[in-house]
């Protein structure tokens, strides 16, 4: 008979210190992960609103007790400095080994709301940043789209080509593609620098971040009023009433967490219709 495996259920957590962080040198993390021998890190393939990618490195992210979670999202407001905090994290934990099941995967608006795909394949290495950059390629994501990866690939943690990572497999590459549906919310990246470079006035700035981002929206014909979307949103920015769920798109940082946490899908997510026009040409380039 198999030894049985013992769930954890001990959710208390300390304030570790990383004095090697690059942006944060403090974090909070579950004391029976402190306490483990060694850390086998167990992800999922899933499309992410804010990550676009999660996968090896962001299924880190749940060794953060939940209501600290938001405060990070909070600090962490644009998907590169939060990609930043992702890498420091990771290399505070140190995993031993990922493995990723690839068998079935999220696409669309994940890692909740998104759709589920046939993938068919395992997958395992002993750095996470060099298996989300293979998963990267399997789904059809350029790597440099994502921002953790980009950094780690800045930073010397993962080469910057599919070429000089060493697969061992008995099927080649071409085999294992399964291309993936986009989230709702991905920006190219080529799209976005190239709107910087034309962008200089931080006035001009925010008044194309507010026309071209992309924004939680309420149906109210779903919502049940449960307020879970309030109680997660690092910005307090969302006010529930019995009559209606209301969001301060002033003090929205576009995290999605509400989208993410809500139970009934009743929130989701809008492109204004200049958004998709750009994002189209940029897509094609």
């Amino acid at each position: 008979m198999d030894p049985a495996i013992e769930l954890n259920y001990d959710t208390s957590f300390k304030s570790v210190s990383f004095p090697e962080g690059g942006i944060l040198k403090r974090f909070e993390v579950l004391e029976p992960i402190l306490d483990a021998d060694l850390i086998i890190n167990l992800p999922k393939v899933k499309t992410h609103g804010f990550t676009y990618l999660s996968c090896g490195v962001k299924n880190l992210f749940g060794v953060v007790p939940g209501l600290y979670k938001s405060a990070y999202h909070g600090k962490f407001q644009d998907p590169e400095s939060f990609g930043r905090m992702l890498i420091d994290l990771t290399r505070l934990l140190n995993s031993r080994l990922t493995i990723c099941d690839g068998i079935i995967g999220m696409e669309g608006d994940g890692p909740s709301w998104g759709r589920v795909k046939t993938i068919g394949i395992m997958a395992a290495s002993e750095s996470p940043f060099i298996l989300d950059f293979v998963i990267s390629h399997v789904i059809g994501f350029d790597p440099l789209d994502v921002d953790y990866l980009k950094q780690a690939v800045i930073d010397g943690m993962c080469p910057e080509n599919l070429s000089d990572i060493t697969l061992i497999s008995n099927k080649g590459m071409e085999s294992f593609r399964t291309p993936f549906d986009r989230p709702t919310s991905f920006i190219h990246t080529g799209f976005s620098d190239k709107l910087k470079q034309m962008i200089l006035s931080k006035l001009v700035c925010r008044f194309f971040e507010n026309i071209l981002c992309v924004k939680p929206v309420i149906n109210d014909s779903l919502c049940q009023r449960c307020g879970l979307c309030a109680e997660s949103c690092p910005k307090k920015a969302i006010t529930v009433s019995a009559k209606a769920v209301r969001i301060d798109y002033k003090k929205c940082i576009r995290c999605f967490c509400c989208h993410e946490l809500c139970p009934y899908g009743s929130v989701f997510l809008k492109r204004s219709i200049l958004n998709r026009i750009l994002q189209g040409f940029a897509n094609r380039a």
